[in-house]
């Protein structure tokens, strides 16, 4: 065989036989490259399953797994301290089974909202440990899937048994809280109609005979009771608006009025007490303050009363003066400067500080020789801050004293539409009508038989016909059977009360298309709550005892305006 056939031969045979050669080596090394991945893949798995372990077990969180029945597949350290069962006996427990019986089945109507792929993946577990204790986990879980079948839970638990008990303490102490704010206003409410109820027959039957003929002896006596009593019911009224200011629920009112008009009434209404003493009492308003200004006419005139009934009250010669002039004037809004002026006892430096706090007056000795309570001024700084202004004072013992107080009041538009007094505003004798009493009829409802000899005095001989009973059914019946032309309702009365009477009245009104009753509620209740259920109920206005005969005649003439009832 020659040369050039065995070489044709051969080299493709050696041929194959190297590239064999060759691709054994590159299969040896890409084997050999593999092989050292995988080794490095698992080696880094266990490091990562080693890392898993030890966060597992280490875990502070409760954390456990479970099949989609419930059964245990997984435990931690801190699982097995907080329920007292080792991994090995809790993996023959269910979850259920560590939770209270009242709460499984809520447990496991989460575990198959959850399984269904619906539902919240948190909630709340209670699991109850070997020696009983319960415990509360706030609990995160998900579904862990084997191809797209959802196999089993694997749950995260934090143990919050501590921040639930002190949730629990604290919603526990509000509402003990609440529960005792509302005793405290029930107590005050219930105090100030036990104490106004006789109160309104002592005034107003003592204003009554005042206005009779007497011995000089009689009407000095009768003018010591009248104000005794009048003292009595400042008391009264001052621990009532204290507790309201306490508690944030005094609200102000505000409306536009004529300020110089307030001002003067104001002053009159003190001007007896200042004349029996033998002083002076004026008041000077500046030209540029204005005339009309929107504000709350009664919380203004409640610290203005104070102030100069105080001045008064600690002054024996000289006089009293009320000073209005402007501290700021702008286009919608105005701050007016108030000056109560006194020649009185004075204020000693070191006690200027303290006499705006509750309970405190200037000396001690003051409450012996002047009476009180010192609540006055304490209140009259709230009110004042409520306005948007402050109060402070200038002194010089037995020279006097200049009490001092701002207001931040709005300006009406000019041409702007007037809003009326407010139905607790006209009871507290704002100016009214002039209806002709003579005709009138008034159905007065009051089952206290001295408020209703005083109510029915008043009005008789302001000449109003008054027919009176005792209670809301004797009031429906009255109704029935003859024309009037207003009620005055008591609230409180036995049988039928007056809000569930005003309700069925109104009710009729309604459903038998008939004329508005007047309705005036007559209460000796005075919170803010009162009034406002006496006019959801469906009243018209509202006045508190005790009664000031001038104011209950005033509105009672603006209430029964209209024509007068058939005789």
């Amino acid at each position: 065989m020659s040369a050039t056939v065995v070489f044709i031969i051969v080299f493709p045979i050696a041929l194959l036989a190297g590239g064999a050669l060759l691709w054994a080596l590159l299969l040896r090394h890409r084997l050999r490259t593999q092989t050292q991945f995988i080794l490095q893949q698992m080696e880094t798995e266990v490091v990562l399953e080693k890392r898993f372990h030890d966060l597992f077990e280490n875990a502070h969180d409760i954390i456990y797994t479970h099949d989609l029945s419930g059964r245990l597949t997984s435990f931690n350290k801190a699982a097995e301290g907080l329920t007292g069962y080792s991994k090995v006996e809790a993996q023959a427990m269910s979850i259920l089974e560590l939770t209270p019986p009242e709460r499984r089945v809520e447990l496991r109507r989460w575990l198959d909202q959850l399984a269904g792929g619906g539902g919240n993946s948190t909630t709340e577990v209670e699991i109850v440990s070997r020696s009983g204790r319960v415990s509360v986990l706030e609990v995160s879980a998900r579904l862990i899937y084997r191809g797209d079948k959802p196999i089993e839970v694997e749950a995260i638990g934090r143990d919050v048994t501590d921040r639930k008990r002190v949730q629990s303490e604290l919603e526990r102490a509000s509402r003990e809280a609440e529960a005792g704010a509302r005793m405290k206003d029930q107590f005050l409410a219930n105090m100030s109609h036990e104490i106004r109820t006789p109160l309104n027959g002592v005034i107003g039957l003592t204003a009554l005979l005042l206005e009779s003929e007497l011995a000089p002896q009689q009407r000095e006596y009768l003018e010591m009771v009248k104000n005794s009593a009048d003292s009595l019911m400042t008391l009264v009224n001052d621990i009532l608006d204290f507790s309201k200011i306490e508690a944030g629920k005094y609200e102000l009112d505000p409306i536009e009025f004529v300020l110089r008009d307030y001002l003067t009434e104001s002053v009159r209404i003190m001007q007896l007490r200042a004349a029996q003493k033998g002083i002076g009492l004026g008041v000077t308003v500046g030209a540029e303050v204005p005339e009309r200004v929107i504000g709350d006419p009664d919380r203004l005139r409640q610290v203005l009363m104070n102030l100069i009934g105080n001045a008064i009250k600690f002054t024996a010669q000289g006089g009293v003066e009320l000073l209005v002039s402007v501290e700021r004037l702008e286009p919608e809004a105005a701050t007016l400067h108030f000056v109560v002026e006194d020649t009185g006892i004075g204020i000693a430096p070191a006690k200027r500080a303290s006499i705006f706090e509750a309970f405190s007056q200037a000396d001690g000795s003051t409450t012996r020789q002047y009476g009180g309570t010192g609540l006055g001024l304490a209140i009259c700084s709230q009110l004042v801050t409520l306005m948007g202004g402050r109060v402070w004072v200038e002194s010089e013992v037995g020279k006097g004293s200049c009490f001092h107080f701002t207001v931040n009041f709005g300006l009406p538009a000019p041409g702007g539409e007037q809003r009326p007094a407010s139905p607790e505003t006209a009871a507290e004798g704002a100016p009214v009508g002039d209806a002709e009493p003579a005709g009138r009829r008034i159905l007065l409802a009051e089952d206290n038989i001295v408020n209703q000899r005083l109510v029915r005095g008043v009005l008789e001989r302001h000449g109003f016909r008054v027919t009176a009973v005792a209670n809301g059914a004797e009031v429906l019946r009255a109704l029935e059977s003859g024309p009037f032309d207003l009620v005055l309702m008591d609230v409180q009365m036995p049988e039928l009360d007056g809000l569930e009477t005003t309700i069925r009245i109104r009710r009729k009104e309604s459903a038998g298309g008939t004329p508005r009753m007047p309705i005036i509620a007559l209460t000796a209740h005075v919170l803010q709550a009162d009034r406002d259920r006496c006019l959801e109920a469906g009243m018209d206005y509202y006045i508190a005892k005790p009664i000031e005969p001038v104011a209950l005649v005033d509105l009672v003439r603006r209430a029964a305006g209209g024509t007068a009832s058939a005789a």
